[in-house]
């Protein structure tokens, strides 16, 4: 194969692969339902709605025993807003756990970890031949020479004669 062919072949590939990097990193995961966080009541509203209620029926009462009525009434509505507000504070936790499982179940890192594997592998089989001779030019050029493993000529530390010649530095 020639080399521009072969030069083709891998910048092509590296193509295909960086495209499907980029759809596999823009594709977001689907639900399988729909997660949200589900819409709370007006609890305030509701408080505000059952006072009110209370204000004009007390305004009506004349004793103790219409009291205890009015009473018992305001302490139904408000444990009735209560029970609401608790199940839809399940409900909002419901709906928040379903948005974490969905997230967790994203594989996109799989994804693009095995492209980005693939890619290297590709790099590997189709790069062209220049690159490959390169690689072992530059370790032949780093091999030391034979001679610099000789060692210099043994020098007699106190006096500084090389042995069977003159002192050094006199």
């Amino acid at each position: 194969m020639s080399k521009t062919v072969a030069h083709v072949v891998f910048v092509m590939g590296l193509a295909v692969g960086a495209g499907a990097a980029v759809v596999v990193a823009l594709n977001t995961p689907e639900d399988s339902e729909a997660a949200s966080v589900p819409e709370t009541a007006d609890f305030d509203r509701l408080v505000d709605l059952a006072f009110d209620d209370y204000e004009a029926n007390d305004a009506r009462t004349e004793g103790a025993p219409q009291q205890q009525v009015v009473n018992g009434w305001i302490a139904r509505d408000m444990l009735r807003i209560l029970a609401s507000q608790q199940e839809a504070q399940a409900d909002t936790l419901d709906g928040i756990a379903r948005l974490q499982a969905t997230s967790m179940s994203d594989d996109r890192p799989v994804r693009l970890l095995l492209i980005l594997t693939l890619i290297v592998a590709w790099m590997g089989a189709w790069a062209p031949t220049g690159w490959r001779s390169r690689s072992t030019a530059v370790s032949s050029e780093l091999t030391p020479h034979p001679a610099a493993h000789q060692s210099a000529p043994d020098r007699d530390m106190a006096s500084g004669v090389a042995p069977g010649g003159e002192a050094s530095g006199s």
